[in-house]
Parts: C-alpha cells; sequence; structure tokens
C-alpha cells in the first residue's frame, strides 16, 4: 500500500487531508487517536467512492492548531505501534 495525502483546505481552526491509496482500517486509529489527543476536537472521515475513494478526514479544533493535534495523533499511534514490535520481539 502507497499512502498519497494532502491538505485540501485548510482554515482557522480546521483542515481537510485527503488520503488515496488507504482504507478506513488506516484512518479508523488516527481519527481516534486525535480525538484522545483533544477531547473537545471533531474528528471524521468520508470516502468518496468505497472502491476508489479518495477518503476526506476533517479536523476542527479550537484549542490547537489542527495539523500539530494531527502531528501528535500520529506521533502516539507510532509509539504504540513501537512498543508492540519491541513486545514482540522479546517473545521471539
Amino acid at each position: 500500500m502507497r499512502v498519497i495525502s494532502r491538505v485540501n483546505r485548510k482554515e482557522e481552526g480546521e483542515i481537510e487531508v485527503i488520503f488515496e491509496g488507504v482504507s478506513t482500517t488506516f484512518v479508523d486509529p488516527l481519527v481516534d487517536s486525535v480525538l484522545q489527543e483533544d477531547s473537545s476536537a471533531s474528528a471524521s472521515y468520508v470516502v468518496e467512492h468505497h472502491l476508489k475513494g479518495p477518503l476526506r478526514m476533517r479536523v476542527k479544533s479550537a484549542k490547537q492548531p489542527p495539523e500539530e493535534l494531527i502531528a501528535r495523533a500520529i506521533d502516539r499511534l507510532i509509539s504504540d505501534l513501537d512498543k508492540v514490535k519491541s513486545d514482540l520481539e522479546r517473545t521471539g
């Protein structure tokens, strides 16, 4: 899978990112992580066509720039996956 993303729209407190080459399985954890970072934020996505895409993710936040919120959410996911990898390597 090759992930392609681009910012489609950015306004104060809101950003829309378009993903191509991904499924909802890729974006679900990202949306959840964004909401864990800022419980007052709004994060959601829509899929234009279930087979062709693209997938649009919108994040709104009054407390902080949404792109920073997404970046921290990505860092959290990477950290979680690194822990899983480390746990697996210790058992192998």
